[in-house]
């Protein structure tokens, strides 16, 4: 898949977006329990589509967007991580999942 400048952009501010999730999640307890609340109030940002870079260019069109061709959607029954993030009951179940994300992210690039 030949990606185009404005994709190549939105992956990099995207792995940037969960770099820093998983950065903060990582000095939070392990067995806590997940709340997009907690990150956004202290991070401003979250696993959401409104946070994510590829979903602002695709308008959550995942037919187009190239972590969407490769992984599928961001629905359930795809390979795409980010519904086992989405599934997290603990900070440390969605730090497992999250770096899933994160190495989906990057395979983006391979190749560019």
């Amino acid at each position: 898949m030949k990606l185009k400048k404005e994709q190549i952009e939105a992956i990099e501010e995207s792995i940037k977006h969960w770099k820093r999730m998983i950065r903060w999640v990582k000095k939070q307890d392990k067995d806590d329990l997940v709340s997009q609340y907690t990150m956004g109030d202290d991070i401003k940002e979250v696993w959401s589509s409104s946070d994510c870079a590829l979903c602002a260019i695709f308008e959550v069109n995942c037919s187009n967007c190239p972590l969407g061709i490769r992984y599928g959607s961001c629905l359930f029954g795809s390979k795409n991580a980010w519904i086992e993030v989405t599934q997290s009951d603990t900070w440390g179940e969605w730090l497992i999942n999250a770096k899933v994300m994160l190495k989906q992210l990057k395979s983006l690039l391979d190749g560019k």
